[in-house]
């Protein structure tokens, strides 16, 4: 791979103030269902069920916190966590960009459709993938979201040119 191919032409961080909107959502709902589970719940079963939840909602609000410092860079070849992190997508393999209001993504971000299955994975706020999709986004800033988005577009396109013509 040449050193013009492994450039990072984009990166996408988390947005502060929606990362901290979101923590703190989170961890309000976390505390509310336990408190609830705890002192209001009228039924053991229920107190079970608002129990889980909200040492569920805790759990997703760690692993947001963890991923904190998280970047997603976009060369011409991949889109992956920085610094050679997790690959989420190769961009020739990529099918499908959809930003549309009905599609099946994260608040402020896009979903890539690719050629072949990955292994399921969920970073809260950031990205997730599921068998042939990746979505990116949540946290993100919209704008970046949508640059990047467009970006892969055209990386895509050229790349299944230049495969086409071998």
């Amino acid at each position: 791979m040449s050193g013009d191919e492994d450039d990072v032409h984009m990166f996408l961080r988390p947005s502060t103030p929606r990362f901290l909107l979101g923590v703190a959502v989170l961890l309000a709902l976390g505390v509310c269902l336990l408190y609830i589970a705890v002192f209001t719940a009228p039924i053991l079963g229920l107190r079970l069920f608002l129990g889980a939840l909200g040492v569920g909602s805790l759990i997703v609000t760690v692993r947001m916190w963890a991923a904190r410092n998280l970047e997603l860079e976009l060369t011409r070849d991949v889109l992956r966590e920085a610094g050679g992190g997790r690959e989420l997508a190769r961009v020739v393999s990529v099918v499908k960009v959809d930003r549309g209001p009905f599609a099946f993504k994260p608040p402020n971000g896009f979903l890539l459709r690719l050629e072949e299955k990955g292994s399921r994975v969920w970073v809260p706020g950031l990205w997730w993938r599921l068998g042939r999709w990746v979505g990116v986004g949540g946290v993100v800033n919209a704008g970046q979201s949508r640059a990047m988005a467009e970006l892969i577009s055209d990386f895509a396109e050229a790349a299944r040119k230049e495969r086409d013509e071998t």
